[in-house]
């Protein structure tokens, strides 16, 4: 007889007639050698009786972002697979060790968890790549609106957005402030709006005029107005200034009246400037010009002046005899500048007197004896101290 149990066969089938056993083992452990033994006529069996060993099945396999906890590896005993934080089982959490050696039941897998989707918001967008645990969810606003609540939503373990939604409200910046001396135009103060400043009379702006509601409050500060001072009154050259009236002293203020004066040989393009009411002086082009010569006069006897009466600086006048007399010298006169005080020249024999007597002395004929000769001095007059007609290359 079969040594059965000692070695956990089990007696599938018998043949008395040819006399042949069919054997398998006890569950949980598999047959290694011959399944059927035959007795011969000598009372043996014709092959050395099979061994039953233990089933065993290897290490079940280990899973992404998983955990396996396993109870045994022989036949029947159960493996337990889960998940790590924020990642959800897909498939069965137990495994079996079946009796073939093999894990019944499959391999399962860890997939991370996801969130909602996120809420859309008025005025507003939200902007995301996944929805899986510790990925986030963006919000922003609209121009002109302001994010009322967090910017970042963040997935969690749980599969819910770590915090509410945001709200986009509108920008409205400060309500605009009053100024002395001066009004501002214009009372809304939403997003995007521009108000204007300005001043009263007599007083000007210092900073912006205009002031835009911007999304972190307005673009610049509230300006403030201050009495209108045109600064420091502009030079002039050959020429000084003095303050007719000021309404506060060593200032400039609107009102104030400059008035200006040349050096002796210059005369004004203008008198004076006045501060205006938004701080500029009244006339920017004011100067000393140099004071054009007259027409000479007091001239010694029988001198004529031929050219235009006030002649500018560097002008001529012509200077001539009338018939009968001849001019000794050149005939130019320029008015020319001259920055000391002029003295009276004498200029020496200037017109003769034709006399004929002259006229036969130079052809050899005997002159008689009351020859005449006419001499005029002539006298340069130098004017207004500065300004005089030179005579040209006088000899």
């Amino acid at each position: 007889e079969p040594p059965l149990e000692e070695n956990h066969l089990v007696l599938r089938s018998l043949d008395s007639d040819f006399g042949t056993v069919e054997l398998s083992c006890e569950d949980g452990y598999v047959l290694h050698g011959a399944r059927t033994l035959r007795c011969t006529p000598a009372q043996e069996w014709n092959d050395t009786f099979p061994v039953c060993k233990q089933v065993f099945c290897g290490p079940p396999p280990e899973i992404a972002n998983g955990i396996v906890d396993v109870q045994g590896l022989m036949y029947l005993s159960t493996a337990l697979f889960s998940c790590k934080l924020g990642y959800t089982l897909v498939g069965n959490a137990t495994v079996l060790c079946g009796e073939s050696g093999l894990w019944i039941g499959g391999v399962p897998s860890c997939r991370p968890i996801e969130c909602s989707v996120p809420k859309e918001i008025p005025n507003g967008k939200v902007a995301y790549t996944k929805l899986q645990f510790t990925h986030a969810v963006t919000y922003s606003c609209r121009r002109g609106y302001r994010l009322q609540g967090p910017e970042t939503l963040k997935c969690l373990a749980n599969g819910q957005w770590d915090q509410e939604t945001p709200v986009c409200v509108q920008i409205y910046c400060a309500p605009p402030y009053p100024i002395d001396n001066g009004f501002v135009e214009g009372l809304d103060h939403k997003f995007g709006v521009t108000i204007f400043y300005s001043c009263f009379p007599s007083f000007q702006l210092v900073g912006q005029n205009h002031l835009t509601c911007e999304e972190f409050g307005w673009s610049s500060s509230v300006p403030v107005c201050v009495p209108s001072d045109c600064g420091l009154p502009p030079h002039i050259d050959f020429g000084g200034a003095t303050v007719a009236f000021s309404p506060m002293d060593m200032s400039f203020l609107h009102g104030t009246v400059i008035v200006y004066r040349c050096h002796k040989g210059y005369e004004l393009t203008s008198d004076s400037l006045s501060c205006q009411s938004e701080g500029t002086w009244s006339k920017q082009s004011i100067r000393c010009r140099p004071t054009p010569c007259p027409l000479p006069a007091n001239l010694p006897t029988h001198i004529m002046v031929t050219g235009e009466d006030l002649t500018p600086v560097g002008g001529v006048v012509t200077l001539s005899c009338p018939t009968g007399f001849i001019l000794q010298g050149p005939g130019l006169a320029e008015c020319q500048v001259r920055l000391l005080l002029c003295q009276q020249k004498n200029c020496g024999e200037i017109c003769f007197f034709i006399n004929c007597i002259d006229v036969l002395a130079q052809k050899a004929i005997r002159p008689s004896t009351d020859r005449k000769k006419s001499l005029v001095d002539f006298i340069t007059i130098y004017f207004d101290y500065l300004f005089y007609f030179h005579i040209i290359h006088f000899m």
